[in-house]
């Protein structure tokens, strides 16, 4: 009895620390968002960059030529950033002065965020509400969620979509998961590769949504094509140019998140100079990016299938983390909003990893080093992980979530009545 009691005060005391924890963040993000509301001349820079653009573009002007903008916004340097068919979605704000346009956008960006936590809360992560959880978003990934909301991207406007998609996949609605996904792409090209999980599901319907997921995705491209053909031209001249840009600089600065493709095309460029042979590090940093994208892509496929064999009806949520982790792996080009998607993930994983060893922890703990003298090699560690953490963080998780499913399914396997895994939390 004394003992049931000691459990009861002590989960009481868990749930007491973590309604207080969430609390403070609350609070934090609502002064945060006032700052945000009253600095614009600081703030959503790129928000100002589409109302210019929307603006240009009413006007009958084109939006992906700088000087249109700047005699516009003389604050606006950059070019738009997004497909044609996007201006449509900017176009009611750019309607209005530019200050109550500047507010519209920075609250539907407050809904969305609002929306999207408790999508991770209640729909994913199957939880009540969870201070540490809350304190995860905040800080995750290099305060991945504030850049967001700080910059004015549309990250969480697609995040928003994208996640309201998966969770009408997990439901069975293929149809309504392919459209969402689609619709989140149109911001986003890649994150059409989230149909890529239509291919684990069994029956016809898989094949209906792909099809009817792939189609609106191809007739939005079709249409910003057709009616805007030299805006799109220059568009993907411009994605092309920031994607795979093979150009040596200063790679590691914020102009150039955290990505793969990145982070080898610096691994090799600065090896070969050092071994004498700068002309060779383009070629070995496609290689490497290509050999990422095989082994990532093989490695997942095959957890996938050893999970889902055990586990095929109520294996798709880690499937979803899991494939979150993996498409920001592959992906050549990310922006720091883009590990967002990272952050429930992050979370479930953590929550499925029961036993970590401490010997580990110490000594990666003791691998950290503020010297500014540094033996040789590390030098180059020290100038690449602080701007690829979250890269690194992710291919960590992505490791852990691969064991836990090829771990999962061989234990259920080894069992004459496999039991389902167990709810995070």
């Amino acid at each position: 009895m004394e003992a049931s009691d000691n459990a009861a005060q002590v989960a009481r005391s868990r749930r007491t620390a973590s309604v207080l924890l969430a609390v403070l963040v609350i609070l934090y993000a609502v002064a945060v968002v006032v700052k945000i509301a009253r600095e614009p001349q600081h703030f959503q820079l790129t928000f100002r960059t589409c109302y210019a653009a929307a603006q240009a573009f009413s006007q009958g002007l084109d939006p992906y030529d700088p000087p249109n903008l700047h005699k516009l916004d003389p604050g606006v340097q950059a070019a738009y950033g997004y497909p044609p068919i996007t201006l449509y979605f900017f176009l009611p704000f750019a309607a209005l002065p530019f200050q109550t346009a500047y507010v519209a956008y920075l609250a539907l960006k407050v809904l969305c965020l609002t929306g999207l936590v408790w999508m991770w809360h209640r729909w994913f992560l199957k939880r009540s509400l969870d201070g540490l959880f809350l304190l995860v978003c905040l800080l995750g990934f290099n305060f991945a969620l504030y850049w967001d909301v700080a910059g004015g991207n549309v990250v969480l406007i697609e995040q928003v979509l994208l996640w309201a998609g998966l969770y009408a996949y997990l439901h069975g609605h293929l149809k309504t998961f392919a459209v969402l996904v689609a619709l989140a792409a149109s911001f986003k090209l890649a994150l059409i590769l989230f149909l890529a999980l239509l291919v684990i599901r069994r029956g016809r319907r898989r094949r209906y949504a792909l099809f009817l997921g792939t189609g609106v995705y191809a007739a939005m491209l079709a249409l910003s094509s057709v009616f805007y053909s030299e805006m799109t031209i220059v568009f993907l001249q411009n994605l092309q140019k920031s994607t795979l840009g093979l150009h040596r600089g200063d790679l590691l600065r914020p102009s150039h998140p955290p990505a793969a493709w990145w982070l080898l095309n610096e691994l090799s460029g600065k090896v070969c100079e050092r071994l004498g042979a700068p002309m060779v590090g383009e070629p070995v940093a496609v290689v490497g990016y290509l050999t990422l994208l095989a082994v990532v892509t093989l490695v997942t496929w095959a957890a996938v299938r050893r999970f889902l064999h055990v586990f095929r009806d109520d294996g798709y949520l880690s499937v979803i983390m899991l494939f979150c982790l993996a498409y920001l792996l592959v992906l050549p080009r990310l922006t720091p909003g883009s590990y967002i998607l990272a952050l429930p993930a992050a979370y479930y994983i953590a929550l499925k990893t029961r036993h970590v060893h401490a010997v580990l922890v110490l000594a990666g703990a003791a691998a950290i080093s503020t010297s500014a003298t540094q033996p040789p090699g590390f030098n180059l560690l020290k100038d690449v992980l602080p701007a690829y953490y979250p890269l690194l963080l992710t291919f960590v998780l992505w490791v852990i979530g691969v064991r836990f499913c090829m771990r999962a399914g061989a234990q259920a396997e080894s069992h004459p009545e496999p039991a389902l895994p167990p709810a995070p939390g």
